[in-house]
């Protein structure tokens, strides 16, 4: 048994974790790391998110797991939920559903943490004038992502085979979904990737109308796409506590969705949760 769990958190509808601030023209930001700039779930709204689904649910404290004022700390520790993948639109075809290095990197770093120890292959792809985008096909081919050029790259097939293992144990969405969503998987560089995170989320205009129909407040606000992909990591306080978390992860899991973050009411929010963990993942 791990020590902790590496839950996977895919998007099903456009989510907006709000930052509680304006930035620019967009009025309503979706929260971002400080130093990274890129989307996040944060901890204390994954574990609201968390906390409001335990307390509907017969056999499990929520008190106990998060902890009160009165009580001290609860049995579970929450990260923030990080960025795995992004979609990001293809004039081509398809969107090419992208990671990056880092993403990776932090992937491995985690799954160490919680006691998973992913196989994650170290993937470089090169900037220059035509960056490189490593994917899982056809090598040579100049691709457009919104308005920017990439040549593809085609991966060395044990890197392909260990990327989708280290990947797909956090989507828990049926075979056909996840062998669609895997075959677009592809690697830009760090510094290419930067822009999408900044620049190509979606950012949807909403109006509050009178009882005339008429416009009393019109705002912006970004989401995060659907098929983007989070992960996040829980663990127990201490080991004496490893039972009770256990059998609120499975409950949990049993659940299958969660909804996380503003706009319940139209429909936003839900991610589809997976767990790291026992036997081999299919990467069909």
């Amino acid at each position: 048994m791990s020590k902790g769990t590496l839950l996977g958190l895919f998007a099903e509808t456009p989510l907006h974790p709000g930052a509680g601030q304006s930035a620019d023209v967009i009025d309503l930001p979706v929260a971002r790391e400080g130093a990274t700039g890129l989307p996040q779930i944060p901890d204390t709204g994954l574990k609201g998110a968390l906390r409001q689904w335990a307390e509907g649910e017969s056999g499990l404290d929520a008190k106990k797991l998060f902890g009160e004022s009165d009580s001290g700390a609860g049995q579970l520790m929450i990260a923030s939920a990080r960025l795995l993948c992004l979609p990001v639109r293809r004039l081509d075809g398809a969107y090419a559903w992208v990671t990056t290095p880092y993403l990776l990197e932090r992937l491995r770093r985690d799954s160490a943490r919680c006691g998973c120890d992913l196989t994650v292959p170290d993937l470089r792809p090169a900037d220059g004038d035509l960056p490189e985008l490593l994917i899982n096909g056809p090598a040579d081919k100049t691709i457009f992502l919104e308005e920017f050029s990439f040549k593809t790259v085609a991966m060395e097939d044990a890197d392909a085979i260990s990327l989708k293992a280290a990947i797909s144990p956090l989507l828990g969405t049926d075979d056909v979904t996840k062998a669609r969503i895997l075959s677009q998987l592809a690697v830009m560089s760090n510094t290419e990737f930067a822009w999408y995170a900044a620049n190509a989320l979606p950012v949807n205009a909403r109006n509050k109308l009178d009882d005339n129909k008429m416009s009393e407040n019109l705002w912006y606000e970004e989401v995060i796409p659907p098929d983007a992909l989070f992960f996040s990591v829980i663990l127990p306080r201490n080991a004496g506590v490893r039972g009770d978390c256990d059998t609120f992860i499975d409950r949990l899991l049993n659940n299958k969705y969660l909804q996380i973050g503003g706009n319940e009411t139209v429909g936003q929010g839900w991610v589809q949760l997976a767990r790291h963990g026992g036997g081999a993942p299919d990467v069909a």
